[in-house]
């Protein structure tokens, strides 16, 4: 009898169970909430309570009886398993089972710290009534993200406001992230400061909607950086060194350059192509010409841009042109030099008459190689003109002469830092600076992280680096993005990109956007119309198994024949995903391998939908007053606001940069030299004694004697210190310590005292040209 109820009881089952509970090949399914609450570690949402851990993205929100539940069920298979080990214990050979039992005691009260941590008052309080109380269960893998979201989809109130929040929660010195954020309208940045600041953080701003409320920056600065070790004035470094540094400052123009100038749809790109190259000659001689006359301040964009324009414009018609006049020498007349250059403009004859081996010169060469034999340097000029006009304008070309940006500190710094990169959605003109920070500040990150692994051999930055990229589809092109990608974990950088759908990635060479797209550990939808991405997401979900029924019979008959079957259905179809609500998301996992104990998992999608879904950052961080922009001191009463643009004018004096042996012997040093024993000849003394008093004479007819008495100071303005000191700079380049010395005396000095010092000098041709100089100020006095 037994037997035969059993086998009915078989036959009922196999009959009636519900076949898509099968577990079939092929199908897919959602992350149940237990998985993913033994997966990840939890932070409470509200910030009163610490967060010690490592930061991660916010994934899943529980509720405080969805986890206490979850945690009793815990509780009680952790009873079960205590109860079966303590009876094995005691069974002979029971030491195996000890330390199982051991481990399991040690489990259950690191779950019980991690998540009994809420301070009592924030329950009990009255002041914390308003905010929602729950727990947010944080991603913490070193991985970069990809955020999917059509406008007003709440990409900022699920996404981009959650990650400030988790990445800068963490109470550990180096656990919390700094940032580097697209700010579309700036919202991000007044939203968040306050919390950012009572966190402890550095805030720097580039706006690029106001640029009169912003921190300055100079994209030429890691340029005169990496020039000033080439030029080494202190022989501090090997050849090797030097020409690393060479290749860095060539390559970080080269970039600039390349989004200046750089038009795949040009028709002709040998003026795009030879624009980057002369961009880039002209950047190198105006940074060498700063470094060596101590004229940092007009190594700007501005400074370039004016330059080239008043040089291209500069013809040479007749011998007697000024210009010309500086290259006459012994072996180079002046009649041969029109002929050289006749109808030419002044950047020919700089660039034609550099040494052979200057870096800039082997520029202009190869723009030569490509140009007509009788073409001039002009044309190209003009359009290297054109591409940098936005920077002519005053708000532009003020932000980028000064540098507030200290890129090291963003990775390495004792401060976690938060830059905030406000850019127009309406204006793309200067859009480039946000690129150009992107791709220098991440060169600096990454070469100081592979310094850095010399002496740790981590080759990582210190904390965390955020770049959270919002609207990433409006930005011109990051460079190398792909590579950035690939290569930037490792260095402890993530980059968490939000688009409004994969199409806005297409501006990216073919190739490129696939490599973006599977180099993010998470990927984060929450609603797009684009047919492309939702096909895309919901194949990368995949399928599950469905019971369907089919009947068949005559139309009034009684008896029907019913057939089943299985079939696969997407998990979420395009049309589901589209009907997502607000505060749904999907969330597809690639570098979460293991849960908390250590087991090896399979990552399946995690869908937060109906009860589960995402909560409203700002129902739970409502504490923070959101600021207005003249509240926020760091973007306003910035030194850059008060640059005039004629400080910034410069041009290219050959005088500089030509420091070869046959410039150094046109100088002709008429002051002789003591021996190499420290005596000097009787003859040579007298000499020496002649010299100088004819230079006395010389400057003493400029001065009453009552007048040498007074400080230069007192009896010099403040423009005419300025024209002698830039004039001191750009004469005796060589001689560091004896330029500093005059240097000193015309500050803190008498005019006697100034003039002593001058009389020593061992070029007579430098000595001339200061004694002009200080002629055409007393005349003009």
């Amino acid at each position: 009898m037994g037997g035969i109820i059993a086998f009915l009881t078989i036959g009922v089952h196999r009959s009636y169970f519900a076949m898509e509970d099968l577990l079939t090949a092929g199908t897919n399914s959602f992350e149940t909430r237990r998985g993913i609450y033994q997966t990840y570690p939890f932070m409470f949402s509200l910030d009163e309570t610490p967060y010690d851990g490592p930061p991660g993205v916010p994934l899943a929100h529980f509720s405080m009886e969805e986890l206490v539940s979850l945690q009793d069920e815990d509780q009680e298979l952790v009873n079960k398993e205590k109860k079966k080990l303590a009876r094995r214990s005691k069974l002979p050979f029971g030491s195996r089972a000890e330390k199982q039992l051991e481990k399991v005691i040690m489990k259950e009260q690191k779950n019980k710290q991690e998540l009994n941590r809420v301070p009592f008052n924030v329950l009990s309080d009255e002041a914390f009534a308003d905010k929602e109380k729950f727990w947010l269960a944080l991603g913490t893998e070193i991985t970069n993200v990809c955020c999917i979201g059509i406008t007003r989809s709440g990409k900022k109130v699920f996404f981009a406001a959650p990650v400030l929040d988790s990445f800068s929660r963490p109470v550990g010195k180096y656990d919390k992230a700094s940032f580097i954020v697209t700010d579309l309208k700036g919202e991000l940045l007044l939203e968040n400061y306050t919390m950012l600041k009572k966190r402890g953080y550095l805030i720097r701003v580039l706006n690029l909607i106001n640029t009169y409320q912003s921190s300055a920056y100079n994209p030429l600065q890691l340029v005169v950086e990496a020039y000033q070790k080439f030029l080494d004035p202190d022989g501090k470094y090997t050849e090797v060194e030097k020409s690393q540094a060479l290749d860095s400052a060539q390559k970080i123009l080269n970039t600039i350059a390349f989004t200046f100038y750089e038009n795949p749809d040009a028709k002709e790109p040998f003026w795009g192509d030879n624009a980057q190259l002369l961009f880039v000659a002209c950047a190198l001689v105006l940074v060498e010409q700063g470094i060596k006359i101590g004229t940092e301040d007009k190594i700007t964009i501005y400074s370039l841009a004016t330059m080239v324009n008043e040089m291209r414009s500069d013809e040479i018609l007749s011998t007697d042109h000024p210009y010309l006049q500086e290259f006459v020498s012994e072996t180079q007349t002046e009649e041969a030099l029109f002929r050289k250059y006749k109808k030419q403009n002044t950047l020919d004859v700089f660039f034609g008459e550099l040494p052979a081996g200057h870096p800039s010169k082997i520029l202009y060469a190869t723009i030569k190689a490509a140009s007509k034999a009788d073409s001039t340097i002009g044309a190209i000029a003009a359009h290297l003109f054109s591409g940098l006009k936005s920077y002519l304008m005053r708000g532009n070309a003020t932000l980028t002469s000064q540098n507030e940006f200290d890129l090291e500190d963003i990775g390495f710094g004792e401060r976690p830092t938060a830059v905030f990169l406000v850019i127009p959605d309406q204006d793309k003109s200067n859009h480039a600076l946000a690129t150009f920070f992107i791709d220098q500040s991440y060169k600096v990150l990454t070469d100081k992280a592979f310094l850095e692994s010399e002496i740790d051999n981590k080759r990582k930055c210190k904390r965390p680096v955020v770049y959270l990229l919002d609207e990433m589809g409006n930005l011109p092109l990051i460079n190398d993005l792909d590579s950035k990608l690939t290569a930037c974990l490792g260095r402890n950088i993530r980059f968490f990109i939000i688009l409004q759908s994969f199409t806005q990635l297409d501006k990216y060479p073919e190739g490129l956007k696939d490599t973006i797209l599977s180099n993010c550990g998470y990927m984060f939808y929450i609603k797009s119309p684009d047919e492309t991405t939702n096909k895309m997401i919901s194949g990368r979900l995949g399928n599950r198994r469905v019971w369907t029924m089919g009947r068949q019979g005559k139309f009034f008959s009684l008896f029907k024949q019913e057939n089943e079957s299985l079939e696969e259905k997407e998990l979420l179809n395009v049309t589901e995903l589209e009907q997502l609500q607000f505060g749904e998301n999907v969330i597809l996992r690639i570098m979460t391998n293991e849960d908390k104990e250590g087991n090896e998992i399979t990552a399946y999608p995690i869908l937060n939908r109906g009860k589960n879904r995402f909560k409203r950052h700002y129902t739970y961080m409502q504490g923070y007053k959101e600021m207005a922009w003249e509240e926020i001191p760091e973007v306003n009463g910035g030194g850059h606001t008060k640059v005039q643009l004629e400080d910034l004018v410069t041009t290219l004096d050959p005088n500089v940069i030509f420091l070869d042996e046959m410039r150094r012997k046109k100088e002709g040093n008429l002051m002789p030299e003591t021996s190499n024993d420290g005596i000097t000849a009787p003859s040579d003394i007298r000499a020496i004694e002649k010299i100088q008093i004819d230079r006395e004479k010389a400057l003493y007819s400029l001065y009453k004697l009552t007048n040498r008495q007074c400080k230069c100071t007192d009896y010099y303005n403040e423009a005419t210190l300025d024209l002698l000191k830039t004039q001191i700079k750009k004469t005796i380049i060589q001689e560091k310590a004896y330029r500093d010395t005059i240097l000193s005396m015309l500050l803190h000095d008498t005019l006697e005292n100034f003039i002593q010092t001058l009389l020593p000098m061992k070029s007579q041709q430098h000595f001339t040209k200061i004694l002009q100089v200080l002629q055409k100020v007393e005349q003009a006095a």
